[in-house]
């Protein structure tokens, strides 16, 4: 056994494991499938849905590396768990929520009572939509279609098209072959406080937004429901440090005593940060 999954099985635990050697088997099935011409690993010709590494079922994308990341489990366990095993009620905010991994994995915690899910792009929105449907969450979950800025005005956003996670709202990134480039709709604070959040329960945001986090997190801290923020994820890249100390910075102010790195194995530059008021 190689280093590398035994310091996994430790970080993770051997389940975890074994259902990654179930994905390992599902990928090889799909790219036989590609080899002889076929398009999908299901036979049938209605919308087709795998199980993902985290549980819930997601649409197949295979092209898609975001995609393959969920199915593979390559964002690691730490806030996958983290959302699963909440023991208090909660509501769910995810900004930059992409096909809706995080958003389907809190939606299936019974502690969770709403999940708000804003992705801006039309067609990643709609995969997350029937995602959501897929799943049997639609009844407390809402997809908003849009961004999170600092105003209320319509904004271009770059699509990687091999790479949807890579999508950004700030420039075409350097990593991507193909992109195009979509007007999409972007709403501040002052949209986020008409949000029908359930009174008085924890709420716990996701933020990956491809750089743009500085100024996600600057709109969520001037919402009326600050108090009630027990929980922020977001992407932590150290090639805009100076945009991550003045984010944990502004969080520290704000009642965050608590920050864990999270890294994905095998990159470098870019990890997550678990930011945490208080105990849970």
């Amino acid at each position: 056994m190689s280093k590398r999954i035994w310091n996994r099985i430790k970080r993770e635990g051997f389940v975890n494991e074994v259902r990654r050697l179930r994905v390992k088997s599902l990928f090889l099935k799909n790219d036989v499938y590609n080899f002889l011409g076929l398009k999908s690993i299901n036979k049938d010709t209605s919308p087709k849905y795998v199980k993902s590494f985290y549980g819930p079922l997601m649409f197949e994308n295979w092209r898609d590396v975001t995609f393959r990341f969920c199915i593979r489990g390559s964002y690691g366990t730490v806030f996958s768990d983290y959302l699963k095993n909440y023991t208090k009620p909660f509501c769910f905010i995810d900004i930059g929520a992409n096909q809706g991994l995080y958003s389907l994995i809190a939606g299936n915690n019974k502690n969770c009572l709403k999940v708000f899910a804003f992705e801006p792009v039309p067609d990643t929105a709609g995969i997350l939509t029937n995602n959501i449907g897929e799943n049997n969450l639609g009844s407390k979950s809402e997809v908003h279609v849009k961004a999170i800025s600092s105003e209320n005005t319509c904004h271009k956003i770059y699509i990687n098209l091999e790479h949807s996670g890579a999508t950004s709202i700030d420039q075409v990134t350097s990593e991507s072959r193909s992109s195009q480039a979509v007007d999409i709709e972007t709403v501040n604070s002052s949209y986020l406080d008409e949000l029908t959040l359930p009174k008085g329960v924890d709420i716990i945001i996701k933020v990956d937004v491809e750089g743009y986090e500085k100024v996600v997190i600057e709109q969520l801290i001037q919402t009326n429901f600050l108090s009630n923020i027990n929980t922020i994820y977001y992407e932590y890249d150290t090639k805009i440090q100076d945009n991550m100390d003045a984010i944990e910075e502004l969080l520290r102010q704000n009642g965050f005593a608590k920050f864990f790195e999270v890294k994905d194995e095998g990159v470098k530059d870019v990890f997550n940060v678990l930011s945490i008021k208080s105990a849970c």
